[in-house]
């Protein structure tokens, strides 16, 4: 799909990839993509050229924790405004549930 999405991203279209779940052609920024037919999630990202959904995407090893110092391999990633109103990137530790900024 890269040389695909150059040329539409090219063309303005943006970067493209396939729904999953239905097959449905699903349009993003290159990391974040919705698709349009999938009523209860249907949202992806783009993680280490594969597509996951927010309830699968982690950051290998990403360090530890600013409170318990607990690993955070394996914790939950947030990426800047996915929640809408968090203008920083933060994993949520799995252990104090403390977040952690990127």
């Amino acid at each position: 799909m890269g040389f695909l999405n150059s040329l539409l991203g090219a063309l303005g279209g943006g970067p493209t990839e396939t729904c999953p779940e239905c097959g449905s052609r699903m349009s993003g920024d290159g990391e974040r993509f919705e698709c349009p037919n999938c009523v209860d999630g249907g949202v992806y990202f783009m993680e280490d050229g594969e597509l996951v959904d927010s309830m699968s995407r982690s950051r290998g090893n990403a360090g530890s924790c600013i409170n318990c110092n607990g690993s955070l391999s394996g914790a939950e990633h947030t990426s800047e405004w996915e929640d809408g109103d968090n203008s920083e990137a933060y994993v949520i530790c799995r252990h104090c549930q403390t977040q952690n900024y990127v």
